[in-house]
């Protein structure tokens, strides 16, 4: 009897895997090539710069206000959410 988990995942990583791949390939390369050719951070940043600029803008804040608001929901108030 085939396993059906198995066969349910496969089409999702048939779809999936190969634009993951394709990333991690370009990010792989514009890293690289900013390595390589010792380009300044103002003329083309590296993903590595990119990605924590991003998160430290963006993710971190509204991270942590969603688990405030989750929390909060459940009734829950951990300190170091307090603490932030």
């Amino acid at each position: 009897m085939p396993d059906s988990s198995k066969s349910k995942l496969a089409p999702v990583l048939r779809a999936v895997a190969p634009p993951l791949i394709l990333l991690v390939v370009l990010l792989s390369l514009w890293q690289f090539s900013v390595w390589w050719f010792d380009l300044k951070p103002f003329l083309v940043p590296s993903p590595v710069r990119v990605a924590t600029a991003a998160y430290s803008t963006f993710g971190k804040s509204r991270l942590l206000r969603r688990c405030r608001l989750r929390l909060r929901y459940r009734g829950l108030q951990p300190a170091w959410l307090l603490a932030s």
